[in-house]
């Protein structure tokens, strides 16, 4: 399988021995991608006459301004201050590999501040090292990183 981009018309093309993939960006927006892909099975020269699929992705939006954790690293409670509007949302404790350690609610939310005790949805501790509160609503996705000791 071979990736290439090619710079001269913007696109990006997954090769393989059997299907052809071509994904267009067809409008950017500040927080979402719209890309327009079109599979062709072994040939290009029709391409134009297949269906489309238009798909919506949400940008992830850099924490480092929206999101404070403290302290860092962390022993025993860990505080999030998040200083921005966010009427929905979900949020998420990640380790390392992607993986859901904990989920909070809309409740859990109050003055801006989110407190984790640093357990897991089955009430055990959680081991020390890298993990990632993930914050995704209607404006975007928002990542800050923090450690556990």
């Amino acid at each position: 399988m071979r990736i290439f981009f090619n710079k001269y018309y913007k696109y990006l093309t997954v090769v393989s021995s059997w299907i052809f993939l071509l994904f267009l960006p067809v409008n950017l927006e500040a927080d979402t991608t719209k890309t327009k892909c079109f599979g062709i099975d072994r040939g290009i020269e029709d391409w134009r006459k297949k269906d489309t699929i238009e798909t919506s992705v949400l940008m992830p939006i850099d924490g480092e301004d929206f999101i404070k954790a403290y302290p860092n690293p962390s022993v025993s409670l860990v505080f999030f201050e998040i200083k921005r509007d966010l009427a929905d949302y979900t949020a998420t404790i990640e380790d390392i590999r992607g993986f859901t350690i904990n989920r909070f609610d809309n409740e859990k939310l109050i003055d801006e501040i989110l407190s984790w005790d640093l357990r897991n949805d089955a009430g055990e501790k959680v081991a020390p090292g890298a993990y990632f509160l993930k914050i995704k609503s209607q404006k975007g996705i928002l990542i800050k990183k923090f450690i556990i000791e």
